[in-house]
C-alpha cells in the first residue's frame, strides 16, 4: 500500500510473508541461534542469506557436541582474555600517552 510509511517493520513486505529477525549477543552459544533458523526452516522458513551446506546438516545436535563447543568457545574467551592481560602494560601506558599528547 503506497499510504504505509517505510519506517514501520515490515511495511514492504508482501502478503503473506512474515520477516523474522534472529540476533545473538557475544557470550552466546552460537548453536541456539543455529537451532532457531533449523526451527524456522522447518516451519517452511526461507532464509535471505545463504548458508554453508556444514551449518544446515549440523542437527540434530547432541549433549556431547554441545559440550565440545562451549569448552572451545571458553578457551577462546580465556585465550582472549590471557593477551589483554598480557598486553595491557603496552596499551595503557600508551593509552594515557595519547591522551595527554592530544589534549
Amino acid at each position: 500500500d503506497v499510504n504505509w510509511p517505510y519506517l514501520v517493520e515490515g511495511s514492504t513486505e508482501k502478503h503473506g510473508v512474515q520477516t523474522v529477525y534472529i540476533g545473538g549477543y557475544l557470550t552466546q552459544e552460537p548453536t541456539i541461534v543455529d537451532a532457531a533458523i533449523a526451527g524456522l526452516e522447518s516451519l517452511g522458513g526461507v532464509l535471505n542469506e545463504g548458508r554453508s551446506s556444514q551449518k544446515s546438516n549440523h542437527f540434530p545436535i547432541n549433549t556431547a557436541d554441545l559440550e565440545k563447543n562451549h569448552a572451545k568457545h571458553k578457551a577462546l574467551l580465556l585465550y582472549g582474555v590471557v593477551v589483554l592481560v598480557l598486553l595491557s602494560p603496552i596499551w595503557i601506558p600508551l593509552s594515557v600517552y595519547r591522551a595527554i599528547r592530544d589534549n
